[in-house]
């Protein structure tokens, strides 16, 4: 059940990633990531750029924990971390966004 959370922290920073870079791009900031922008913005591009990442990453995860459950607990931390990540960039985003 603990893994199911995990893989839900991490769809949801994703999501929060993704709102906050359109929300301060809107208000004037740039996007520093030049795979995710458009032009200095952040756009469909750089959305779709991100929750397919996240996409290949829990699938690539769930076609290995398939065949070696006792990698479960190292790809949950790897998770973790990553959502953790993705939580600080969006703070940073929205602090922007003001």
């Amino acid at each position: 059940m603990k893994y199911l959370i995990i893989k839900g922290l991490l769809v949801v920073s994703t999501a929060l990633d993704a709102h906050s870079s359109w929300k301060a791009t809107k208000a004037g900031a740039i996007e520093a990531n030049p795979i995710l922008s458009s032009h200095g913005t952040y756009a469909t591009k750089g959305a779709t750029i991100e929750f397919g990442i996240t996409s290949a990453t829990l699938l690539t995860e769930y076609l290995i924990e398939r065949n070696h459950p006792n990698i479960r607990n190292k790809i949950a931390i790897a998770e973790a971390v990553s959502a953790g990540a993705h939580f600080g960039i969006a703070a940073h985003n929205y602090s922007l966004a003001k």
